[in-house]
């Protein structure tokens, strides 16, 4: 996707672990949200696991948010440990590019 030059790219960083049920439920309410015209995102999804359990709620998540401008990733970090996971996120957006980057 070609970005434009005066478009940021905020990246929403979102990590989890064993709660795919939670997890599913929070992507649910995001889903929900209006994105203002113009916003281009990427949500960054990181299981702090040995496996990833909620590929079909990114999945179904994806399908509800899809529009130009919204788009993800889903990464596993099988180091346990908050700063592990979080320092994942933060290779990912340095890596897509992000202008900015916020937790959830």
């Amino acid at each position: 996707m070609a970005r434009s030059l005066v478009r940021d790219l905020l990246a929403v960083g979102v990590l989890t672990r064993q709660r795919p049920e939670q997890f599913a439920a929070l992507l649910a309410k995001l889903a929900e949200q209006e994105i203002p015209a113009g916003t281009e995102l990427h949500f960054i999804f990181v299981e702090n696991d040995n496996y990833i359990s909620v590929r079909q709620a990114v999945s179904d998540f994806n399908s509800k948010v899809r529009s130009e401008g919204v788009t993800s990733t889903l990464e596993i970090e099988p180091q346990a440990g908050i700063p592990v996971a979080r320092n994942r996120v933060l290779d990912i957006a340095n890596r897509i590019g992000a202008d900015w980057l916020i937790f959830i």
